[in-house]
């Protein structure tokens, strides 16, 4: 949400304060470390799918899903090498990264859990997120359902029951979770996260709106893949992604490097990010879709005032 500064002016909501552009593969490998399958392969810059905080760390000892299989070629967003397993020891930086980022996704939750009760006061402009609300749901059959994750305080279930559709929400948030409760309108709430996301094909359209900024590279494809699988044959997905300018990016990455942290180009945690946001650059982003089978049937940049909100329609291919 917004908020006041000491100069009288007005801050963007955490969702509205990203600084990115496109993070390259080399960048992911040299921030991630790599993780030895049982063949002594190397996967670089792969986490797999997270179903806890604390299983972030023990994910490093698992061999990675088949389809890492590391064959030399691009896989998506993802670069798979082969190095001899008796000459490759994993550096520190895979540990010290995956616990700054089990650190990051605790004070995100901490952020939004502490702002639940008064994030609705003062809102922010989403006028364009509710014409791609309403394009949505006119996708939908009548009776459809939707899932909205993260469903937030439920800013968009009034909207879905107006057009005669069913909303289940989730959210990683327990406070918001609270909030959204106390509207009485969602069929079912859960208190999840999108990496742990387990629907199939279970509805009729699916929402992500102003939350993939809080979602680490790493598990970009694990979410697209999460929400893909959740819809329904011919279902469409919403989804928002944020843009600044280039200085801005810099500048972030600059301080975050000389601070001896282990990010990579486009993280941001000071100022109001709810304890981090990452933005990938369009391309990347297109990368994330095709690897993930999705196509964009509909797109508009909102330019704000200095960065600007990516609205993507989205459907399988």
């Amino acid at each position: 949400m917004s908020q006041v500064l000491s100069d009288g002016s007005q801050s963007r909501p955490w969702h509205a304060q990203s600084q990115w552009s496109q993070c390259s593969q080399e960048q992911l490998a040299d921030a991630d470390g790599g993780r030895r399958t049982l063949a002594g392969n190397v996967v670089v810059g792969s986490i797999g799918r997270s179903c806890s905080f604390a299983s972030m760390m023990a994910r490093a000892s698992r061999q990675p899903p088949a389809s890492w299989a590391c064959d030399a070629e691009l896989r998506g967003p993802w670069r798979s090498v082969t190095r001899p397993s008796g000459r490759h020891r994993m550096r520190d930086s895979i540990v010290d990264r995956r616990t700054w980022l089990e650190e990051r996704r605790a004070a995100v939750q901490a952020a939004y859990d502490a702002e639940a009760s008064t994030y609705a006061d003062d809102p922010y402009p989403v006028e364009v997120q509710h014409r791609f609300v309403a394009r949505l749901l006119d996708t939908c059959p009548p009776g459809g359902i939707v899932l909205d994750a993260p469903c937030g305080t439920g800013l968009y279930f009034p909207l879905v029951a107006a057009s005669g559709r069913s909303v289940v929400g989730i959210d990683q948030s327990a406070g918001m979770l609270e909030q959204a409760r106390a509207r009485s309108i969602a069929v079912s709430l859960q208190h999840v996260g999108l990496q742990e996301l387990a629907f199939d094909r279970e509805f009729d359209a699916v929402m992500t709106v102003d939350a993939m900024e809080n979602v680490f590279p790493e598990d970009w494809p694990v979410v697209l893949g999460n929400l893909h699988r959740a819809l329904r044959p011919g279902g469409h997905l919403y989804l928002t992604v944020e843009e600044t300018g280039e200085a801005a990016i810099a500048d972030a990455f600059a301080a975050l490097s000389a601070r001896g942290l282990p990010a990579v180009r486009g993280e941001v945690i000071e100022g109001d990010v709810a304890g981090y946001h990452f933005y990938p650059g369009r391309e990347q982003v297109f990368g994330w879709l095709e690897a993930e089978g999705l196509r964009i049937a509909e797109e508009e940049t909102e330019a704000l005032d200095g960065w600007a909100y990516w609205h993507l329609l989205l459907r399988s291919r």
